[in-house]
């Protein structure tokens, strides 16, 4: 692409309050994961940035098939919002992939037995095949600041898992 063409997009940091996702987790106990795709969002609020929209899978039929699979709430998915003086700015080439947390790490991310976790961030990167995916950190907030809180057992953050290669498959079954 010229430099007389060239476009970037900016992708911010994201914050995604935990007391919506133990809401979904508490209203759809068959949910075996988290699906992310990117939004464009042109608001006064948030400019022209690319957020995220969050759409609950599960498995109603318990087949890992695929057969029975299922987005809950799909007409009313959350939108992740901004926070933080962060944004990604990127330009071609650039995949914007569906991005997969399972159950099982968003239990991770959330559970914390000596800290209170507030909400999820998720920074933006983008790998080696120019697709765009994110580090995902438990926070809370302490005098109006986000603070990343370590999660128990892993070594950094959780990173979502772009798709493709990802599939539904890969995620935990729970």
């Amino acid at each position: 692409m010229s430099s007389e063409t060239s476009l970037s997009l900016q992708f911010p940091r994201l914050k995604y309050d935990v007391q919506e996702i133990q809401r979904k987790l508490d209203s759809y106990p068959q949910l075996d994961g988290f699906v992310f795709l990117p939004s464009f969002e042109n608001t006064v609020d948030y400019g022209s940035a690319i957020l995220l929209k969050a759409y609950i899978h599960g498995n109603s039929k318990g087949s890992t098939l695929g057969y029975h699979e299922s987005y809950y709430d799909w007409e009313n998915p959350d939108t992740l919002t901004p926070y933080a003086n962060y944004d990604l700015m990127a330009d071609a080439p650039l995949i914007l992939t569906t991005n997969i947390i399972s159950k099982t790490d968003i239990l991770t991310l959330i559970t914390n037995e000596t800290e209170t976790v507030e909400t999820l961030t998720f920074t933006p990167v983008i790998n080696q095949y120019s697709q765009l995916y994110y580090e995902v950190w438990p926070a809370k907030i302490i005098n109006g600041d986000y603070v990343f809180l370590p999660i128990p057992g892993v070594n950094g953050a959780i990173r979502t898992n772009p798709s493709p290669p990802a599939t539904i498959d890969s995620m935990d079954e729970n």
